[in-house]
Formats: C-alpha cells, sequence, structure tokens
C-alpha cells in the first residue's frame, strides 16, 4: 500500500510538473482554482470543436488545452508500464502509440517509411526485450526485418491520396464527400459545409487567395454575378484590357504566377486561379465565362489536376498609393448600382419585395459628381452607407488610402459571427444596426461604400490561401477556407484584393499573408493569423492583440 501511495503521488505530481512546463499556471491545480480550470477546459473544447487542424488561432485555452495533452498522455503511460507489483504494459504502449499516430497525422514527418520502421523497432523492443532469452535475438532480429520488410513494401503501395479514412473530413470508403457551394451573397446565417472536409491541394510558392468568381453587380439587396454584362468579349481582367495593351505592355513578370491545383472533396463547374487567368495546362474545355472561367467540358472532381498560370498582383501600399486617379471610362461598369428609394421605416422593415431599380452609375473617383448622382445616393436606402464612406475616405489623398481607411474601419469596428440575423435591408443594417457579420457582410458592405465613391470595385469569392504544408511550397484547403473578399482596381496595376473582415473569423478564413503584409505597411498593425506562436508569460497564455 505504501509503494502505491507513493507510485500515485510520484505519477500526479509529474503529471503536474508536465502541466506547469506547458504553460497551466499553478494556482489553477489547487481546490481553489479547479472551477475557473474547468470553466477554461468547456472553452477550450467548444472552440476546437468548430476549428481547423492543426489549430492555430488566438484563443489561448484551446491552445493550453493542446499543450496539457502531452504530459496527460506520457504520465498515464509510464504510470501503467512502471507501476509496481502489476504492470500494464499493454495498455501503455497503445496510448504510446496512439498518441504518436495523432501527432504523425497532423503534422507528417518528412520520411514516413523511415519513422514507420524506427516505430516498428521500438515497439518489438518494448515488447520482446524484457523477456527475450539471450540466444533468441538472432531470431528475433530476422523476424523484425521480415516485418519491416512487409510493412514498408505494404505503406509504400498505399494511395495516399485515397485513404481508407479520410480523417479531415470523416468520410468513409463508397462515401461521396464532394462538397459544392452557392457563391452569390445571401447574408443570412451562414450554411456553407463547416465540417473540415479537404477539398483540395495547391502548390504555390506564396499564399494566394484562390478565387472561384467574382460577383460584380449590386442588385439592391446583395451582391451577384452579372451574367448580362459582355464579360466574355471583354474581361476587363489584365491593365492592357483596360488601359490598351500597346500602352500597358506585358503583365509584370514578378506578379505572373504558376500554380498546381489538386483537387479533392471539391465539385466545381469553374476554375480555381489566383488573379487573372492566363494559360491552363492538364484540362481541356475551358472557356470564359461571365463572373469567372467556366469549365464547359466537365466538373472538376476528386483527383482532378491542372496548372494554372495567372496574373496575380502583389503591390505594395507605397505602389498602390502612387497610382494614378485617372480611371479609363471602360471601368464605369465597376461603379453601377441599383439602389431602391428610401421606404418609410414600417415599410422598410416589412420585409416586402422591393421592384428591382434603375441602375445608377456613378463617376469614377476624382471625377465631377452630378448633382442628379448625389440626390439620387441620398434618396437610396443606402444613404447613411454613401454619407459613412464620405466621412471615412475624407482627406484621403489617394484612391488607395480611402480604400484602406474603409478596410481598416470594418475590420476594427465591427463584430465577426456566423449566425447573423436576417434583414430585408442587410448591408445597411449590418453597418448601423447589427454590426456583426461573416465575410459576406464585411465583403459587400466594403464593395458597395467603395461604388458610392466611384472607385471600381467587386466581390470575390473562392477560397482563403489555407493551411501551409510543413517545409512550404503547397497549401492544404478545406470547407472552412470558403471565404469573400473584395478587389479594387488600380490603374497599371489591376485588380487587388482587400481583406475586410476581422481576424476573429475562423483560421481557414483569416487574412492571407500577402494581404497582412500590406496592411503591416500601410498601419503598422501586426494581424494575428494561421501559425503564430502564442507566447506564454508567467505561466499564464495570452493571446496577441488585433
Amino acid at each position: 500500500r505504501i509503494r502505491a501511495a507513493a507510485a500515485a503521488a510520484v505519477a500526479l505530481a509529474t503529471v503536474a510538473a508536465g502541466m506547469l512546463a506547458a504553460g497551466l499556471g499553478a494556482e489553477l491545480l489547487v481546490p481553489a482554482g479547479w472551477e475557473r480550470f474547468g470553466e477554461g477546459i468547456s472553452q477550450g473544447l467548444a472552440v476546437l470543436a468548430d476549428a481547423d487542424t492543426p489549430y492555430g488561432g488566438p484563443d489561448p485555452w484551446a491552445r493550453l488545452l493542446l499543450l496539457l495533452a502531452p504530459p496527460l498522455a506520457l504520465g498515464a503511460a509510464a504510470a501503467l508500464a512502471f507501476w509496481p507489483g502489476r504492470q500494464r504494459r499493454g495498455w501503455a504502449l497503445v496510448l504510446l502509440i496512439g498518441f504518436y499516430g495523432i501527432a504523425a497525422t497532423l503534422n507528417s514527418p518528412s520520411l514516413p517509411l523511415v519513422w514507420g520502421a524506427i516505430l516498428l523497432v521500438l515497439v518489438a523492443a518494448w515488447l520482446w526485450l524484457p523477456h527475450l532469452d539471450r540466444l533468441a535475438w538472432r531470431g528475433a532480429a530476422a523476424v523484425l526485418g521480415v516485418a519491416a520488410a512487409v510493412g514498408i513494401g505494404a505503406a509504400a503501395a498505399l494511395d495516399a491520396d485515397d485513404p481508407w479514412i479520410d480523417w479531415a473530413g470523416w468520410s468513409w470508403p463508397g462515401e461521396d464527400p464532394s462538397v459544392g457551394f452557392r457563391w452569390n451573397h445571401s447574408y443570412g446565417p451562414l450554411d456553407w459545409p463547416r465540417d473540415g472536409t479537404a477539398l483540395l491541394r495547391v502548390e504555390s510558392e506564396e499564399p494566394h487567395y484562390w478565387r472561384v468568381i467574382q460577383l460584380d453587380r449590386f442588385d439592391g439587396s446583395g451582391w451577384e454575378v452579372a451574367t448580362e454584362q459582355p464579360s466574355i468579349e471583354r474581361p476587363l481582367e489584365l491593365p492592357g484590357d483596360v488601359e490598351g495593351r500597346a500602352a500597358q505592355g506585358p503583365p509584370e513578370p514578378d506578379w505572373v504566377q504558376e500554380v498546381s491545383f489538386t483537387i479533392g472533396g471539391l465539385e466545381s463547374g469553374l476554375l480555381l486561379a489566383p488573379g487573372a487567368v492566363l494559360a491552363v495546362d492538364g484540362l481541356d474545355g475551358v472557356s470564359p465565362g461571365a463572373g469567372g472561367t467556366s469549365l464547359t467540358s466537365e466538373r472538376l472532381r476528386d483527383g482532378d489536376t491542372y496548372t494554372v498560370t495567372s496574373y496575380a498582383p502583389k503591390p505594395s501600399a507605397e505602389r498602390l498609393r502612387a497610382s494614378p486617379a485617372s480611371y479609363p471610362r471602360a471601368l464605369r461598369r465597376y461603379t453601377q448600382l441599383e439602389l431602391p428609394r428610401s421606404l418609410p421605416l414600417p415599410e422598410a422593415e416589412s420585409g416586402l419585395t422591393l421592384s428591382r431599380p434603375p441602375t445608377l452609375t456613378v463617376p469614377l473617383y476624382g471625377q465631377p459628381r452630378e448633382s442628379r448622382i448625389a440626390e439620387r445616393l441620398d434618396e437610396s436606402l443606402y444613404a447613411g452607407v454613401h454619407s459613412l464612406a464620405l466621412r471615412l475616405s475624407a482627406g484621403a489623398e489617394s484612391p488607395y488610402d480611402a480604400v484602406a481607411a474603409i478596410e481598416s474601419h470594418l475590420r476594427s469596428g465591427y463584430s465577426y459571427t456566423e449566425t447573423p440575423p436576417r434583414r430585408p435591408v442587410p448591408l445597411r443594417d449590418f453597418l448601423f444596426r447589427d454590426r456583426a457579420g461573416y465575410c459576406q457582410q464585411f465583403s459587400g458592405a466594403m464593395a458597395l461604400m467603395l461604388r458610392s465613391l466611384g472607385i471600381p470595385s467587386r466581390v470575390a469569392s473562392g477560397f482563403s490561401s489555407g493551411e501551409a504544408e510543413q517545409g512550404g511550397g503547397a497549401f492544404q484547403v478545406s470547407d472552412r477556407d470558403a471565404h469573400s473578399w473584395v478587389e479594387a482596381y488600380f490603374v497599371g496595376i489591376g485588380w487587388v484584393p482587400f481583406e475586410p473582415t476581422p481576424p476573429a473569423a475562423p483560421a481557414g478564413a483569416q487574412l492571407s499573408e500577402l494581404a497582412a503584409s500590406r496592411q503591416v505597411e500601410a498601419t503598422g498593425t501586426v494581424i494575428p493569423r494561421r501559425g503564430l506562436v502564442v507566447p506564454t508569460v508567467a505561466g499564464q497564455l495570452t493571446a496577441p492583440e488585433a
């Protein structure tokens, strides 16, 4: 009994020491702190239930729970293996292999077959060495060698792209895990699939937004694809398309990207690409279409691969600020708005269907504005939105300063939620009533304000960059990375992405490295993003400030 009590004390002390080393405050290990400890555990589990793996978000309790797993698992395994009198080495081995398997799945080693062989040797030593006769080691080594050869051969023959169990999406053999999306904005509670299903793998040296479609028409309520626009004849994607190829010349070489896509659980009739598509290799029957590049032969499905060459500008804040404010007339369709007239409050809240209002083309930024244009804006349901845009852009010395001011206002002054209420005038009510939403509300409101100022803009939909693979050069994109952002046009540069959604959004929908670096340059604000190590101070985890 004394030995058992001493063993229990040693085991508990060891686990407690591991927890303290992981960052747990000592005050939480005493009875007075147990209630707070339990509340923190519940908070962390709730965050991890809907988070991407590996977790890279800012929640301190979610991070702490992940760091507490090793001392708990290893402490329990040590106690089972070396408990006095009655050892349970088999259960200890199950714990160790399970813990190793989880870590190897979430963060795959660079040489998995070699690591598997090493694990096999260690398991054999664990099982046999305490009981192996000195004369039987040659036979044991031969058996181990045969097992390693068979295991390595079998592992190498397995198809990693078609796993027996898809742990990311939790689908089993025979299931169809394909995921599709409706890209037009709806603004109600988020109904996208959010199960962590792996959709595609992208080989790219740099993170980008993987654009699927552009929503370039505001219909008085929300953003959608303007199918009636002559985008097939004149897509206006490259600076040369808008400003004249002879004057503009070829795209800047540093902004031309070659990116390879491998489709997983995604099903799409539209091509994914970072920016404007220049060439596609690996797919037949690709033709340009309204609001994106359509696949006319067959839809993208699991196993399809292709390489796309795209023009994806990555200008600095200084380069954007120096862009001329004299926009070509061809961009006027990107300042068009359909604005319903203002209604009395009871009618506006009744949810009645409004007839399609006439289209208003706002003069391009920097050009004279007729009084009738101002009257139409002030008489519309979005008069307050226009006034807010004017106030935020007051004093802006360039179109970029106006864009950056509106982007910063939305990122810092509104909350992120995936369950906003449905409203009859959703973007207006988002800005002035609810002050909370997800990427559709943020991007839709920003593009609306930019167009009211005459800055050519549109909403883009697709996916954020995804989770960078260890070693770089590739990104894993899941359904949690589905996203919507804003693109504004700059003379001599082209369409540039902007991110109005605040960093409190899920990790998969947060700011890409490209936009984050530009925001730091422009404002000096450090934006937390996936992969950021949150430091511990005096045993208490602290999250970075936005």
